[in-house]
């Protein structure tokens, strides 16, 4: 039941009526919690209990946490949740991939190969379940009710890719009540199409392009691969911000916020910049409970860097098991320290705020480096990541041999949107109850179904 299909909107109707019509706010809470349960049973109904009991479990160990006082016993629960939620994710994400490095690197072990199935989004519930065992041991959330917590975990809109949510955020918004109203519903609308826009009619549309290039590209001459690369980075902004947009305002239909997780970040002048602008949910976990944890930047220049490899290193194997991923957040982690140890040389005579040449040529290296390291993120192996870079970088006369039609309207609309958020800081508010709010909202979705690939691509990042 994808986002931009007629079932889920149909499907989110009968939430949000139920929501509407049942008194009381457990009742209201307990619809919503079924639903959540209904919606990912729709993709693969046997991994429903195993999240259910992470949730379950995660929230019995915070109790326990909260009850004692003894501080050994605390921390005793604490490591027992995290190691418990962790292995359940390493069983079903990591197994695979370290037998098959095992048994590459020791041929002769012949250890048998784990083919288990990814359940959708446990990377994202994992994540959840690990910062709310660990705020209720630091005293900064309480050990709220089950429903509340497992509601937190299982809410349907954020459930297969986020964003990341904080449950002492995200929790409170629960003990306040679910509010459907008719005035909560038309702030979403505008939102909720965007995103339809960005993954129905710019993602999938620019994967038909992408999809063959990236999977032979000796076929294909220098400067289609460079088309390529520059299809590939807005295809996944797209993709992954437009679920966001979608899944929150889904949530604010029923008067729940849910943190924005991107925040236009291919105009970023640094890496650093980037990644505060890009998956902002999963960069704020990952410096909140492994950055500063390890020490942060407090304990000298040569222990920063080593914890920001780490923190980036875990960034690439979180988001897939696979040595790709892993060369990639190595990648960014790289950046990141040279970015910081060339701040640092030239802080005593940079000024400040960088000059419009300064800003520009940052701005140009930063899309340069994040476009290039998409090639290794998209490439099944690093072998084929090194034979789609020999292709980039060996010229040829042949010019372009594929002109992506899609790349002509795809790119001026990223660019508008990009104009459009940066100016106004909002989007604009469509009032179905005017001609016009009615007529943009008919037109956007006549143009969606025409336009849209027959065949939707399924989000990137359900694979995570």
């Amino acid at each position: 039941m994808a986002f931009t299909s007629w079932q889920y909107v149909a499907f989110l109707g009968i939430a949000l009526l139920a929501a509407r019509v049942l008194l009381g706010g457990r009742a209201r809470k307990g619809a919503l919690l079924i639903a959540s349960c209904a919606f990912y049973a729709f993709w693969d109904p046997r991994f429903v209990p195993l999240l259910l009991g992470m949730a379950v479990f995660s929230h019995a160990i915070a109790l326990g946490i909260n009850a004692r006082q003894n501080q050994t016993e605390r921390k005793t629960l604490l490591v027992t949740g995290i190691v418990v939620n962790l292995g359940v994710l390493g069983l079903f994400k990591y197994l695979g991939f370290l037998l098959r490095t095992l048994d590459a690197l020791i041929p002769v072990a012949r250890l048998p190969l784990a083919n288990l199935i990814l359940p959708v989004g446990i990377s994202f519930v994992t994540f959840e379940v690990l910062s709310y065992l660990i705020d209720v041991y630091r005293g900064d959330s309480p050990a709220d009710t089950w429903l509340d917590f497992v509601l937190l975990v299982m809410f349907f809109p954020h459930l297969f890719a986020g964003p990341i949510l904080k449950p002492r955020e995200f929790i409170p918004q629960l003990v306040s009540d679910i509010n459907v109203s008719y005035a909560n519903i038309e702030a979403a609308l505008p939102q909720f199409l965007l995103g339809l826009v960005k993954k129905a009619l710019i993602a999938d549309t620019l994967a038909m392009f992408v999809n063959p290039v990236f999977a032979s590209p000796m076929r294909f001459s220098t400067l289609t691969a460079w088309l390529a690369v520059v299809a590939y980075a807005l295809q996944i902004y797209c993709d992954f911000s437009g679920y966001s947009d979608m899944a929150i305002a889904s949530a604010r239909c029923f008067g729940l916020s849910i943190p924005a997780n991107f925040d236009v970040p291919y105009v970023s002048r640094s890496i650093s910049e980037f990644w505060r602008r890009w998956h902002i949910s999963l960069m704020r976990w990952f410096r909140e409970y492994v950055y500063f944890p390890l020490g942060g930047s407090r304990e000298g220049k040569a222990r920063t860097y080593v914890n920001v490899m780490i923190v980036f290193l875990l960034s690439g194997l979180w988001h897939g098991a696979g040595w790709t991923f892993v060369v990639w957040g190595g990648l960014h982690g790289l950046a990141m320290c040279v970015q910081r140890a060339w701040s640092g040389l030239t802080s005593r005579w940079r000024s400040a705020e960088p000059t419009v040449v300064g800003g520009a040529l940052g701005w140009i290296l930063t899309l340069l480096f994040v476009c290039m390291a998409w090639v290794v993120f998209r490439s099944p192996t690093l072998g084929d990541a090194f034979v789609f870079f020999t292709r980039l970088f060996t010229p040829d006369a042949l010019g372009i041999t594929w002109v992506p039609v899609s790349m002509l309207v795809c790119l001026p609309l990223v660019v508008a949107a990009h104009v459009y958020r940066l100016r106004a800081g909002s989007l604009p508010t469509l009032r179905l109850s005017t001609f016009w709010g009615a007529f943009a909202v008919t037109t956007t979705v006549l143009v969606v179904l025409v336009f849209m690939p027959q065949h939707a691509s399924p989000f990137i990042y359900f694979q995570f």
